[in-house]
């Protein structure tokens, strides 16, 4: 701009000048001065065609700048427009509903593990109280065919989204998320690891594909047994990188490095690292929920984060025609359509030998079998039969259950734990024909009793949500960690109410208090991180889960 006020200034003096020496000047210099003339004009022009390009550079260069909010922003919205169509407010009863239940849970899980409770007959008359109020609560559910409704819309549409993201027309035109399957860890963990990459690509649209590497459990890898995520093709000239991440606990968030190139960048291929080891940190990941869909699921659903990383799950494991035939002939030889039925998934050999998880005699699961037959019984009004589906890497868990609980129909294949026990035959197609048929086949299971600590265990939940019409985020009972995934943000919870230390290992409450908690102790007491140090039982209907929308 200061440049063109110079050129003005210049030309208001020349021109006069022109005009005066012109009439006392030969026609040769004459024509010298109209020349510059025009060549002033033609400079002016020119200059206002740069201030034009520089202005469009200025907006080109924003543009760049807010490339990935704004296409986050665009998807969001249309994602919204699909969403919001199946919209539900179920209100403070809904809220009241889920509070009351999962309060009552915890004083029956405390009072069933906290030995300070003397009296066997007052604990005994307490939990059959907390029992019959707890199958009253299932019956305050009054909307559960509308529930259901938007939930499987919800699903239909996410599925469909995910399908219409990963296979494109024209693959020429698409950008690609290169992931590759680790190694160093079991299929449980694969599969999560796998859900994490189709999370990123469908937030960055970007066309999901998995390295064609060697794979312990198939020989022709992953596209062995599963159909693959995407139609796409990888380029041939696609280089993909080499470099090995190293693992870490996986329920421990990996620290946030800042990186120049993101999924949202330019180029045609990203190859995404582990959850664990990225330096690619988004807001966006577990246990965060998309903003379109967010008030809907908070209304519906009691655990919003796991019935949405389900739907990508789901996505990942298609299975081939022929593992798909054999999972179908196993299910048809479990009577699930014939009242509730029980999955119990007890994890041993490298789980307990590698001190990643505590030991848990078979009584602790059959226990919490029993009491949500009771539960079932009080709110059916009539008895029912025993039944559960057990999947195990040891063979002899199956051997106990059926010996020592006469009363129950025990459904498993004794084969497929016997597939799972040995470190040399673990990573085997027959092995794998095990593994997906028990993980599909507890997530068909009316509730699921496990310890969350175990890859299999959450993705079998995290099946749960698709599988089954309606809420079935309470419809499982972890023996030892609260739900997971790994690398993920942390559990926070709100104060909506203050709250008083009842026990030297409370901490004390404000009502916004904003808590992360590790895990649940199952004791009574919340495992808090920071500067919290615990929430006792008697603080728990003070405190509220929040989750991220993004």
């Amino acid at each position: 701009m200061n440049a063109l006020k110079l050129i003005l200034l210049v030309a208001v003096i020349w021109l006069p000048t022109v005009f005066f020496f012109s009439k006392s000047t030969p026609p040769e210099v004459q024509e010298n001065y109209v020349e510059m003339e025009d060549q002033v004009f033609e400079l002016q022009k020119s200059l206002r065609m740069l201030q034009e390009m520089n202005r469009d550079l200025k907006y080109k260069l924003k543009e760049l700048v807010l490339e990935e909010e704004t296409a986050r922003e665009v998807t969001l919205k249309k994602r919204k427009g699909m969403w919001s169509k199946h919209s539900y407010n179920a209100g403070e009863y809904e809220r009241g509903r889920r509070k009351l239940e999962r309060g009552l849970w915890e004083i029956l899980i405390s009072l069933s593990l906290n030995d300070s409770v003397r009296s066997t007959n007052y604990r005994e008359h307490t939990e059959n109280k907390l029992v019959s109020l707890l199958a009253t609560s299932s019956k305050l559910d009054l909307i559960t065919d509308r529930k259901k409704s938007s939930l499987r819309s919800i699903t239909d549409i996410i599925q469909k989204e995910l399908n219409t993201s990963q296979h494109i027309d024209d693959c020429s035109k698409v950008k690609f998320l290169g992931c590759s399957l680790p190694g160093s860890c079991g299929f449980g963990c694969q599969v999560h690891h796998l859900t994490y990459c189709l999370l990123v690509a469908f937030a960055s649209s970007r066309v999901l594909v998995i390295r064609k590497n060697a794979w312990g459990y198939h020989r022709e890898g992953w596209a062995g047994a599963f159909h693959p995520p995407s139609t796409c093709q990888l380029p041939e000239e696609v280089n993909w990188s080499t470099k090995e991440s190293k693992a870490t606990d996986e329920r421990s968030p990996a620290p946030s490095v800042n990186s120049l190139e993101t999924p949202f960048s330019d180029q045609k291929f990203f190859s995404l690292d582990p959850i664990m080891t990225s330096s690619y940190r988004p807001d966006y990941l577990p246990l965060s929920i998309p903003k379109p869909v967010a008030d809907q699921l908070i209304a519906l659903h009691s655990n919003p984060p796991v019935f949405f990383i389900g739907q990508f799950a789901r996505f990942i494991l298609n299975p081939k025609p022929s593992l798909q035939k054999f999972v179908d002939i196993s299910a048809s030889q479990v009577p699930f359509n014939s009242g509730p039925i029980v999955g119990v998934h007890v994890r041993r050999t490298d789980k307990i030998d590698w001190k990643e998880a505590k030991y848990h005699p078979v009584s602790e699961y059959m226990r919490w079998c029993e009491i949500y037959f009771q539960i079932q019984e009080r709110r059916l009004k009539h008895p029912l039969r025993r039944k559960v589906y057990v999947a195990s890497d040891d063979p002899s868990v199956i051997r106990e259950i059926r010996e020592k609980y006469p009363n129950y129909d025990v459904f498993g294949d004794v084969a497929f734990a016997e597939s799972a026990q040995n470190h040399s035959g673990r990573y085997s197609e027959r092995s794998l024909r095990g593994l997906v048929t028990d993980v599909f086949l507890l997530s068909k299971c009316d509730y699921l009793v496990c310890g969350l600590s175990s890859h299999l265990c959450r993705l079998a939940y995290e099946l749960m949500q698709v599988v089954h019409d309606g809420d079935a985020g309470d419809r499982v009972r972890s023996l030892d960690e609260m739900y997971y995934f790994g690398g993920q943000h942390p559990h926070e919870y709100v104060a909506i109410e203050e709250h008083t230390p009842q026990y030297s290992k409370e901490i004390s409450l404000e009502i916004g208090d904003v808590i992360e908690f590790k895990t649940n102790l199952w004791n009574g007491y919340f495992e808090g991180g920071g500067e919290v140090e615990n929430c006792g039982i008697s603080c728990f209907g003070e405190i509220f889960e929040i989750f991220s929308m993004k």
